[in-house]
């Protein structure tokens, strides 16, 4: 599914061998109750606003990838991710929340936020090859991360190299 300058609905599809599951370039689109496997890209927004809920990302390169834009990310299941950069999501310059979310068995990190101004809450993150969550330059204003559940992460639970995100329990 590709998107550019655009703002369709999308909901509730299945998609499977494919480069990029959703592609959003320019568009505002909420994304509800995709299932997304065997993809390069599970979901890449550039430029872009979308709410994504309730979806189940597995066996890609990455699973979630956001370049300046705004997304509230929040009940998805992201598993199996094996990409040399392989991250669950990964934000660079970009803003909103992630919430509720499960991730599990990836490469490098749990959640990247390069830049980002975003809220990690409720999350559990297991199984990756270095932090579960990793936190660099503070962008805008500080990342806020709390109430997570992180384990077996091969360098630490959570990383904050530069700037001052607010961690608490």
């Amino acid at each position: 599914v590709r998107c550019n300058h655009a703002s369709p609905t999308l909901g509730h599809i299945t998609v499977s061998n494919s480069g990029t599951g959703i592609y959003l370039d320019n568009s505002s689109t909420d994304i509800d109750g995709f299932t997304i496997t065997d993809t390069s890209n599970g979901i890449n927004l550039q430029n872009s606003s979308s709410d994504i809920g309730n979806c189940t990302i597995s066996n890609a390169y990455r699973g979630i990838y956001l370049s300046y834009s705004s997304s509230n990310i929040s009940g998805c299941v992201i598993t199996n991710i094996t990409g040399y950069s392989g991250n669950g999501i990964y934000q660079n310059y970009s803003s909103g929340s992630i919430s509720n979310c499960t991730i599990k068995s990836y490469k490098e990190y749990g959640i990247e936020l390069r830049g980002s101004t975003t809220s990690v809450t409720g999350c559990t993150i297991e199984n990756c090859g270095k932090y579960g969550i990793y936190s660099y330059y503070g962008g805008a204003g500080p990342p806020e991360i709390g109430n997570n559940l992180v384990y077996h992460c091969g360098s630490g639970g959570i990383h904050a190299n530069s700037g001052s995100p607010v961690i608490h329990h």
